[in-house]
């Protein structure tokens, strides 16, 4: 992965009339650096280059991402985000994004610039969420059995999880047709069944929500919305 345009454009061959107006270094990377800097030779050439190298990073990013990525938020100029939007194709990527370039901020200063626009996603999200679940109570789209849970999380049935931080129960997990015994506490040979039900529907794509009690859509230890 290329960490700068620079770096994208060596060895890619410039038109004479683009090299004849570059620095003399003859590197083509500082040739399309002084022609973005305000030169303003070859404007289509420049803005191929440029349409080309974010296309390029949005592929290697999106080969990169599976099923169950978490989202995440675009740090650039305003217009490098258009161009790199234009071509990145998957759902991962918030619609909010930094609008300031990185290249002089820790990454400390990212994180506290991040961290607004993930909490708001966060809270839209759940709440969505909670009103999906809420439209299917009473319905084979739902359960509370932890049984059924883990069973389905396992298979890729698990849409949406719900669980209060901070819960947990122990146990073996369940073979077919059998009944789980849990415990508050862990036993040997025990697994942490809610964390169990947590990566296994993470692992599928599913969203888990790990949440105060009180935001639990249902009283209930935890809760599961089915895909099918």
């Amino acid at each position: 992965m290329p960490a700068s345009l620079e770096e994208y454009s060596q060895g890619i061959e410039l038109e004479e009339s683009i090299q004849h107006h570059s620095a003399s270094s003859g590197r083509a990377g500082r040739e399309v650096a002084g022609i973005i800097h305000g030169h303003g030779v070859a404007k289509e050439q420049t803005e191929k280059l440029l349409g080309d190298y974010y296309e390029f990073l949005a592929r290697q990013l999106e080969n990169s991402q599976g099923s169950g990525s978490l989202p995440f938020s675009l740090a650039c100029a305003e217009k490098q985000q258009s161009l790199f939007r234009k071509h990145f194709h998957m759902n991962h990527l918030l619609q909010e994004g930094i609008a300031t370039s990185p290249d002089q901020l820790s990454a400390q200063e990212l994180i506290e610039l991040a961290r607004p626009v993930i909490k708001s996603h966060a809270e839209n999200s759940l709440h969505k969420a909670q009103e999906q679940f809420k439209n299917h109570l009473g319905t084979s789209r739902i359960s509370h059995q932890l049984e059924e849970i883990l069973q389905s999380a396992d298979q890729g049935r698990v849409e949406m999880l719900f669980v209060p931080i901070g819960s947990e129960r122990w146990g073996q997990l369940p073979q077919d047709g059998e009944l789980i015994e849990t415990h508050d506490s862990k036993s040997p040979g025990d697994t942490a069944l809610h964390n169990r039900a947590i990566r296994d529907t993470y692992r599928h794509g599913g969203t888990p929500y790990v949440i105060n009690a009180e935001d639990m859509p249902d009283d209930q230890p935890l809760l599961a919305y089915f895909r099918w």
